[in-house]
């Protein structure tokens, strides 16, 4: 997937593959679940509650939604 990515930062912002402890999100536009090279990916809209809560975060940050806990591992 950082083939496809050309930009690395740090931070969650538009256009960042965001990994957590629970799920993969590609933050886009709403296409929903993909598949690539065998992994599961949830493509979302940055106006997405999930997208907000992430914006601005950087790995080992963690948030709740919808009383679901998660951690950013990664940030690409």
């Amino acid at each position: 997937m950082a083939k496809v990515l050309n930009n690395s930062t740090e931070r969650v912002q538009l256009g960042s593959l965001v990994i957590t402890n629970k799920a993969r999100f590609y933050i886009s536009v709403s296409l929903g679940e993909f598949f690539f090279e065998g992994d599961r990916f949830y493509a979302i809209s940055a106006e997405s509650p999930m997208a907000k809560k992430m914006m601005g975060m950087k790995p080992g940050d963690e948030f709740t939604l919808n009383k679901i806990h998660q951690k950013i591992i990664e940030v690409i």
